[in-house]
């Protein structure tokens, strides 16, 4: 008592210069853990009902409440009889203590809506709408706060449990539940989102992966030394507020390998433990770097989704491995700001999942007006469909991936393919890469953009950071980054550029000779090219490993990042094999990678355009065969370029290198730009991008004029001023050459 009486009088003593504030608080149920959350939905009584109930705990008592009036009295029992299905969060006896909408529709006040527990009702009384669902009252406040059931990560997934405030920020959710080694996840109840038009993620549950920022949390990029170098991000970035602007309720962040590099268990994971992959025995590698995005949603029902990042294989790798759907999608789809890089060249998000539709869902709500959708349209199926190094036919997996093949062939009414990748090279390679093999052109490809590019934006600036606060120490990194980052300083300078330079020769060969964007809209891939990235065999997390070396080499799962196109994993089924960490038989996962072309609707971004240009343009075009506009509306203008007989043409392909420029300064609110310009055309005879029609090429001096528009500089209009032409450059922009043919 005396401990008591001086620790009051210390806190009183001291109140002139702390605060105390609630975190929230922890409450078991019947057996199952909660937390209730610091945050009062509203408040349901203004304290004139009384509140008898058995289950009191620091003045919470649980409780529901209906705010719908579309229920009578004999329906209730079926609408808690469907919570209990569609909501792991609500449970019976929340059922004690009920508030509904329309109080006067009832005519028992006490009914035993469920076996062994007796409700009492009370009217709603709120001047706002608060969603049905659980609650904890307070019964001091009248107040009720939304209810979290607590989940132990016993993948070892995630790295904090986060909690979104109803500004918008985040905190910890400080909980936690018994538990060896491991942190809780708190879930809110699904009961108190409704999906729209506007919310089409409402109340999904979603892990982020440790590389993006979310405003109140701090980033560790799976190293420690970075996690308590930096304080919590002041904003979130684009990528993540999409999917809250849809609704998405983000649960906690998740492991990643160290700064998203390839790391293998157990040696690698030196600052982190790896996440457990739950196939097979428990044991084995659950593939990087997204490692803790691919355990979460392989591991927990209650997880629905979760955004990983693929630079070179960090989402497909875990939903490989672990049997669940996984996508890199074409690249720079949306922004990256406020992410940490491991290339912004190779870079993507993307999302692993369990159910296709939600996937389908939350692609669209991240990647925006540039992702495309089919459902409700009558799509035009690819008619190409060809197959990459298919395991041979006496593989355990091999009879369910042809089951696959011939049910899609069957689907898109063709013949599967059997492509090799290697002679079509050989055979339609560009000059300019000699006679290098596709391994000889990318061998460094790989491990010269990424140790390159991290190293100078990610290496430098944490080294830095570090040395100004503690000495000039630096901090503590992983083997394999250090590996990569080591061999890249070893290199000289023209490394990059060289690897860019072969990256782009890849590109533009595999996206005008194997996979070609369609023109026809309602297709977009001109095919569809299968690949398998997994053995169905096991890499156990036990194993003594070398050190690392750089990734060097070239394998098929690196087609999507060098070529910009999407590669989406789905899986098919399992198969037996024999572990000896259990002695007996378990199951692997067996997948499969669909790679498409690189969208037709991306490969000109005229949204983009169109948010850039004034609301009118001066364009001279009467050096390339048209007409001078004054002042030509932004719309004509946007309606003269995409048009199929100019820009807009799928058989036209065209670089425009900018030499020298020179800024002249006309007032405050107007600049022109003159820009050395050098303009390469090339037509094709189809949109499939394999026979060159013709040629033609430029050298002009352009003007381009800017004003400031509403405190926001916009393109104003261009003035071609050609100087030479090569080949038919006057004929470039007549439209294709099938087009031509038509109106000749």
């Amino acid at each position: 008592m005396g401990w008591n009486q001086t620790f009051l009088f210390l806190a009183f003593a001291a109140t002139a210069a702390s605060s105390l504030v609630g975190s929230g608080t922890s409450l078991q149920l019947n057996g199952i853990d909660y937390f209730v959350s610091p945050f009062s939905q509203g408040k349901v009584t203004n304290g004139s009902v009384a509140i008898n109930t058995r289950q009191n705990q620091l003045g919470f008592v649980p409780a529901t409440v209906i705010a719908g009036d579309l229920y009578t009295e004999s329906t209730l029992q079926s609408l808690f009889l469907n919570w209990s299905t569609v909501d792991d969060v609500w449970q019976p006896a929340f059922l004690e203590t009920i508030f509904v909408f329309n109080f006067a529709k009832l005519t028992n006040k006490n009914h035993n809506y469920h076996d062994g527990v007796s409700s009492s009702v009370f009217p709603l009384q709120v001047t706002h709408k608060i969603p049905s669902g659980p609650y904890f009252l307070n019964v001091h406040t009248g107040e009720v706060h939304p209810a979290y059931r607590l989940y132990d990560d016993f993948a070892g997934a995630f790295t904090q449990s986060l909690l979104q405030r109803p500004d918008g920020r985040f905190q910890t959710l400080s909980a936690q539940v018994p538990a060896a080694a491991s942190i809780t996840i708190g879930v809110p109840s699904r009961l108190y989102f409704t999906k729209t038009e506007a919310k089409p993620l409402a109340g999904v549950r979603i892990g982020v992966k440790d590389i993006f920022s979310l405003a109140g949390v701090k980033k560790g990029c799976g190293n420690r030394a970075w996690y308590h170098l930096y304080p919590v991000a002041n904003s979130t970035g684009t990528a993540m507020q999409n999917l809250i602007d849809k609704g998405a309720i983000i649960v906690g962040v998740q492991k990643t390998s160290q700064f998203a590099n390839g790391e293998t268990p157990t040696a690698d994971w030196v600052d982190y433990h790896s996440p457990f992959n739950p196939r097979g025995d428990g044991y084995q590698d659950p593939a990087t770097s997204s490692a803790g995005a691919g355990s979460s949603i392989a591991s927990y029902e209650w997880l629905d989704l979760a955004v990983g990042s693929d630079t070179g294989g960090s989402i497909r790798g875990p939903a490989t491995v672990q049997g669940i759907f996984g996508n890199r999608p074409s690249h720079g789809l949306v922004s990256l700001d406020n992410v940490m890089p491991l290339s912004p060249k190779l870079d993507t998000p993307g999302f692993l999942a369990r159910d296709p539709c939600l996937w389908n869902a939350a692609n669209a709500a991240l990647y925006r007006d540039k992702y495309t959708f089919f459902g409700h349209q009558a799509p035009r199926y690819p008619k190409k469909l060809y197959l990459l190094d298919f395991p041979a036919g006496n593989t355990s997996h091999a009879p369910i991936l042809q089951n696959f093949v011939t049910k899609l062939a069957k689907f898109l009414d063709t013949s599967p393919t059997n492509i090799d990748l290697n002679k079509e090279w050989e055979r339609t390679r560009p000059t300019s890469a000699g006679d290098q093999s596709l391994a000889q052109l990318l061998n460094t490809t790989y491990a010269a953009i990424i140790s390159k590019d991290q190293a100078k934006l990610v290496r430098e600036p944490f080294y830095r950071d570090y040395a100004a606060v503690h000495d000039g120490r630096l901090p503590f990194v992983n083997p394999v980054p250090l590996a990569r980052w080591t061999w890249g300083d070893s290199q000289p300078s023209s490394l990059l550029s060289d690897a860019v330079r072969n990256k782009t020769l890849f590109m533009d060969w595999f996206n005008g000779n194997i996979l070609p964007p369609s023109s026809d809209p309602l297709t977009c891939s001109s095919g569809l090219l299968l690949h398998v990235n997994g053995s169905a065999d096991f890499v156990s997390r036990n194993r003594y490993i070398n050190p690392p070396v750089p990734p060097f080499g070239f394998s098929n799962s690196q087609i999507s990042l060098f070529a910009e196109t999407p590669d989406s994993v789905f899986p098919l089924g399992q198969v037996p094999v024999f572990s000896s960490i259990t002695n007996n038989t378990e199951y692997l996962p067996v997948t499969i990678d669909v790679v498409a072309a690189k969208g037709f609707q991306l490969q000109r971004d005229w949204a983009r355009l169109r948010a850039i240009l004034a609301p009118a343009l001066y364009v001279d075009y009467t050096k390339i065969g048209k007409e001078k506009w004054d002042a030509m509306s932004a719309d004509d203008f946007m309606a003269m370029v995409s048009n199929d007989d100019f820009l807009g043409d799928p058989c036209v392909k065209t670089q425009h290198l900018i030499g020298a420029t020179y800024w002249e300064r006309v007032s405050e609110s107007k600049v022109i730009g003159h820009h050395q310009l050098r303009a390469a055309h090339q037509v094709y005879t189809s949109p499939d991008l394999k026979t060159v029609k013709l040629r033609g090429h430029s050298h002009a001096t352009n003007e381009h004029y800017y004003v400031k528009s509403n405190g926001v500089w916009k393109f104003a209009g261009l003035k071609p001023e050609v100087r030479w032409n090569e080949y038919k450059f006057e004929e470039v922009f007549k439209g294709s050459y099938t087009q031509s043919e038509k109106h000749s």
